[in-house]
């Protein structure tokens, strides 16, 4: 990541976090590997309910909810999330329903797009 910062010479240092960036990538270990996902099909899309405890379900608040507003921003894929007990719920759905649907691969990863 250092790497690719430093090849950028729009990187404004001032803004750059190596500790945010590392406590970032400890809650996507976190969320990847702890978590467990459940997953239902939705009217153009796919509900995951990912859960955990202690740690893990900390790391899932702070993982799913930016990551959910990340893909609002792509034109294809609608995201939004409700909390429920041990985490949170995330629904994917095509924004033009009739061009495609979210992957039904299981795994909390599905919800990271940084």
């Amino acid at each position: 990541m250092v790497r690719i910062l430093e090849a950028d010479p729009a990187t404004d240092w001032s803004k750059v976090s190596l500790e945010r960036l590392r406590l970032h990538l400890i809650d996507m270990n976190e969320v990847t590997l702890q978590s467990s996902v459940r997953t239902s099909q939705v009217v153009g899309g796919l509900a995951m309910e990912v859960t955990g405890s202690g740690r893990t379900e900390a790391a899932i608040r702070r993982m799913v909810v930016p990551h959910a507003g990340e893909l609002n921003k792509m034109p294809a894929w609608a995201a939004e999330t409700v909390e429920i007990p041990g985490g949170l719920r995330l629904v994917v759905t095509a924004k033009n329903r009739r061009k495609r649907e979210p992957s039904h691969g299981s795994g909390a990863s599905a919800s990271s797009v940084c």
